[in-house]
């Protein structure tokens, strides 16, 4: 979710800097992994601003879960250029 939103305030800052109106929006849709101990995790897909609470996908946690994590974890700690 938070990489998402990241996007979002990017894209809205870099408009405002080049003096154009702020469009972008987050859906409020995305994914964030929960470790459950026992090395298994779930990958919680939702829509976190549905109304009247937000829908997730309902998934058992796994061990293909937490490699998931680890892996999603270790693609994002690698400087970007």
């Amino acid at each position: 979710m938070a990489e998402a939103q990241g996007e979002v305030v990017a894209q809205r800052i870099a408009a405002m800097v080049e003096d154009r109106m702020p469009t972008a929006t987050s859906a409020g849709e995305g994914f964030c992994y929960l470790e459950t101990g026992g090395g298994a995790a779930v990958k919680a897909d939702g829509a976190f601003f549905s109304l009247p609470h937000p829908v997730m996908k309902k998934q058992a946690p796994t061990a293909e879960g937490f490699a998931d994590k680890l892996a999603w974890v270790e693609r994002h700690l690698v400087p970007r250029r």
